[in-house]
């Protein structure tokens, strides 16, 4: 009983592996309707992946279903809650829909997550902006540039050769 139920559950995971990995090819060649259909498919075998709920909600935002792609990405991160690429579109999905205050919600559980992520201060600057709240909207342009040039530094020091070496 034991071994037939994780043969299941194995051919399940191979069975969403590869409706994901066609997903994500279609994706690739912008046919994002293909996508979120093989998509579908693959949640029907593994619906605690996060993955196929967040890349769902990325094909659904390519096609303008902000909404679709806002259920999509709650979804992943009720899985996957310290994904901070998921707060972020979902912030940008909250923005397009509007809802700003939403939108700085997300981009700063992502900052809260990892102080370092550049483009959720950049976010989260646009968003407050939309607000007309200037002053801080400047100030996350200001972190976001700071994070920037620190790994601009970073690069250019670990990218170079001792001369004559």
């Amino acid at each position: 009983m034991m071994d037939n139920r994780k043969l299941i559950q194995d051919t399940d995971r191979k069975r969403a592996l590869e409706y994901q990995s066609r997903a994500i090819s279609k994706c690739d060649q912008g046919d994002f309707m293909g996508a979120i259909s093989d998509f579908d498919k693959a949640i029907q075998f593994s619906s605690s992946n996060a993955d196929l709920y967040y890349n769902r909600g990325l094909a659904k935002y390519k096609l303008s279903d902000f909404d679709g792609a806002l259920h999509d990405f709650d979804r992943s991160l009720e899985i996957n809650p310290l994904d901070i690429i998921a707060y972020n579109d979902r912030g940008n999905t909250k923005c397009e829909l509007s809802d700003y205050l939403g939108a700085i919600e997300d981009y700063s559980k992502s900052i809260e997550i990892n102080p370092l992520e550049v483009e959720s201060y950049y976010n989260r600057a646009n968003a407050k902006y939309e607000l007309k709240d200037i002053n801080g909207a400047n100030e996350d342009f200001n972190k976001a540039i700071a994070e920037l040039l620190k790994e601009e530094q970073l690069s250019f020091k670990t990218n170079t050769t001792i001369p004559g070496g």
